[in-house]
């Protein structure tokens, strides 16, 4: 498991660059797979691996809507619980967690997980905790590691992130399925309530980036988040590797999510993760749909930085050239 911190600036600079990168990227990318011969390609079965892992994670802001009237106050919240279905996901090339983070005000990241490595049957439990995400390099440290309940695809199963009366922060995992659960208190030096701010509080977060990995997944489910009780209705939405309109105050996982990865965030507090593509993990595009869009949406963003940085600087210039009467 991965999180990092997302600064308030470093988004709009980075944003810029990488529009300007990707565009050039895809126009490329775009042009080569069109012409691009059939032989030569490389095997669709390899298995490709990522020094870094990518989540695709649902994000709660302060002010979020609670199911019987009231908003999201991460300042008052104790208790924050996700109800999920495991996805068919048995054979991974590399770890693949359903994972629950919370960030507290003193820059602790604590997290539960279940999750799956390669050549395991079912899903464990996993959990850990950074003291300060602010700290370079990190630190993670586990606190149980593929430990019973395990979970099949399909099972249901709850994680909950809680402060008890005495201000430890704890967790507990559970299979309803089985009536299994295991419960412990992290040991982070932190008493603090969650920070307010774009809480991550849930991803499906994976090393792996083969498409074999998840084409057969079905659908991971996110049937329902609680805070302190209170089912979250409205209000959220899903975050990836960036995003020019929110800024979490931290994300999970380092890399960009597989193009043949979708997530639905329904109206009824409902999200769904699912395989949304053709691509095959050889290097070539099973649609171009997507990279034109993208294109266009990257070209949009570039083009955006680029009027705002002249307007910016046309404007000093303006004021000297026509000074106040």
């Amino acid at each position: 498991m991965h999180a990092r911190e997302i600064t308030p600036f470093g988004p709009l600079v980075k944003n810029l660059l990488i529009a300007l990168c990707l565009v050039l990227i895809l126009s490329f990318g775009c042009s080569s797979v069109a012409q691009a011969p059939s032989t030569g390609a490389r095997d669709s079965t390899q298995r490709v691996y990522v020094q870094e892992s990518w989540g695709f994670g649902i994000v709660v802001p302060d002010g979020s809507a609670l199911s019987g009237g009231g908003n999201v106050d991460w300042g008052s919240v104790t208790n924050v619980t996700a109800v999920i279905q495991i996805p068919d996901i048995t054979n991974v090339s590399a770890p693949t967690y359903a994972v629950m983070s919370l960030m507290t005000q003193d820059g602790a990241v604590l997290q539960t997980a279940f999750g799956i490595y390669p050549d395991n049957v079912s899903w464990l439990v996993y959990s850990m905790f950074i003291e300060n995400i602010n700290q370079i390099p990190q630190h993670y440290t586990w606190v149980i590691n593929s430990s019973a309940p395990a979970a099949e695809p399909g099972d249901m199963v709850t994680i909950s992130i809680y402060q008890s009366p005495q201000r430890a922060w704890s967790f507990k995992a559970a299979n309803l399925n089985t009536s299994l659960s295991i419960q412990r208190v992290f040991g982070a030096n932190s008493s603090k309530p969650p920070k307010l701010g774009d809480q991550e509080v849930f991803a499906l977060e994976s090393y792996a980036s083969d498409s074999q990995t998840f084409q057969n997944m079905g659908n991971m489910t996110l049937h329902s988040l609680f805070v302190d009780g209170r089912r979250v209705t409205s209000g959220w939405y899903p975050f990836s590797d960036w995003d020019m309109l929110h800024n979490p105050l931290f994300v999970v996982g380092g890399a960009a999510p597989p193009f043949f990865m979708g997530i639905s965030a329904l109206n009824n507090g409902k999200a769904i993760w699912y395989y949304a593509g053709t691509w095959n993990g050889s290097g070539e595009a099973g649609e171009i749909g997507p990279l034109l869009v993208a294109m266009v949406i990257l070209t949009g963003a570039a083009l955006t930085g680029v009027l705002l940085a002249f307007r910016f600087i046309r404007r000093p210039a303006s004021a000297k050239n026509n000074p106040p009467k």
